[in-house]
């Protein structure tokens, strides 16, 4: 399925950028390998349209909606507290630039682009749920059962590895609902890894995601109809009787714990709520320069200085003490336009998108972290490929 897309579309560029999402973790001698291959792709962009950057005009918004964020995120370097740290983030915000240059000029020759972009994000799902539960892991947690992935020797964060399936979750159950046949059989394959693997990280903010990213697309990606209701009852009990039977009994007792509202309550979100709370208090606690324009690219780590951890474990709370005011709106004015974007052409991706949202409330989901950042420059693609509507 995915090497035959691969052979008729014109442009591989964005289907390649998602193919390649798990490598995100996996580190070579300057940074992860997947900044190669965005590099990489984008060299060969820059090649192929002999150094003219093609901007659709349905994009345009979205395009200046970024660099805004951008440019400002450069300038911050000026006021920030550590440049070579604040240098590190802003070239990963360029290499997202990179990514929406690409995505915004995709041309697939037709009007599946979308269908594409399903398939692969439904392999993507499969590679990492089987890289999760028979690759090379490590034990972490109070009790050593958390699973934790290393990829070519690097250990993954398992909150972060575990978001990769709030995406993949929403793509396979709109295609289990609404396709027939392989596609429907490995969007199964690929939603019982998914899960899998996420009870196995332990990580409570992405089965929130995962359970968000279900029943929004559920509900809004479907026209209800009695078939459509029986279909999905079906698989869902088929799913279900599937993971309890089989894979439940080898999920260790103690991460199964960790879901129990009374633990969740007493640890405080892993000490999030304490967290949040010291970071909000010497924020705040700064001069009005501060309050208005951050600490600056990576400016957390005066905080770290001041015995707080340098990760807020809340990215709207990491962007409003680096970037001020000032950059936490024009963040949340881009990812409004995006999310509306999407809840116009494409609902299953505005679901993903606002299960991932929830899930940054949880997580520092720097420029490193790609999978939110790659969701979210999808919606750069033109609209004439974009519409749900098209793709069927």
């Amino acid at each position: 399925m995915v090497i035959n897309m691969f052979k008729k579309n014109k442009n591989r560029e964005p289907l390649l950028l998602v193919l390649f999402l798990p490598l995100s973790w996996a580190a070579c001698f300057a940074g992860s390998i997947y900044r190669w291959v965005i590099l990489i792709l984008f060299a060969y962009y820059l090649i192929k349209y002999r150094f003219k950057i093609k901007i659709d005009s349905s994009s345009k918004i979205l395009v200046f909606s970024l660099l805004f964020f951008m440019i400002y995120v450069v300038l911050s370097l000026f006021w920030g507290t550590d440049l070579n740290e604040g240098f590190t983030s802003v070239f990963g915000f360029i290499l997202i630039v990179m990514v929406a240059i690409i995505f915004s000029s995709y041309n697939s020759g037709d009007i599946t682009t979308y269908n594409k972009l399903d398939q692969v994000w439904i392999m993507v799902g499969i590679i990492s749920g089987l890289l999760f539960i028979f690759g090379d892991r490590a034990k972490i947690g109070e009790y050593g059962s958390r699973t934790s992935l290393r990829i070519l020797g690097t250990s993954t964060d398992p909150n972060e590895f575990a978001g990769l399936f709030v995406i993949t979750s929403s793509v396979c159950i709109y295609h289990i609902i609404n396709s027939k046949g392989i596609r429907r059989n490995l969007s199964v394959i690929s939603l019982i890894l998914g899960i899998y693997s996420v009870l196995l990280s332990g990580s409570r903010g992405a089965m929130i995601g995962c359970t968000i990213s279900i029943l929004l697309t559920t509900v809004f990606c479907t026209n209800i109809s009695i078939k459509k209701i029986i279909t999905f009852l079906i698989m869902a009990a088929i799913v279900g009787i599937l993971f309890v039977k089989f894979l439940l009994p080898l999920v260790p007792l103690d991460v199964i714990e960790r879901l129990d509202l009374k633990m969740l309550l007493k640890d405080g979100g892993g000490g999030r709520a304490v967290l949040w709370k010291s970071g909000l208090e010497q924020y705040w606690n700064g001069n009005i320069f501060r309050i208005i324009f951050g600490y600056g690219a990576n400016g957390l780590l005066v905080f770290g200085e001041r015995g707080i951890t340098a990760t807020m474990h809340n990215y709207y709370l990491q962007v409003l003490i680096n970037y001020g005011i000032i950059g936490i709106v024009l963040y949340l004015s881009m990812l409004w336009k995006i999310f509306v974007r999407f809840w116009k052409y494409n609902r299953k991706y505005a679901s993903a998108l606002f299960a991932m949202m929830v899930l940054s409330a949880t997580l520092t989901t720097t420029p490193n972290y790609k999978p939110l950042w790659i969701l979210m420059m999808m919606a750069f693609i033109p609209l004439k490929f974009l519409s749900e509507e098209k793709v069927k």
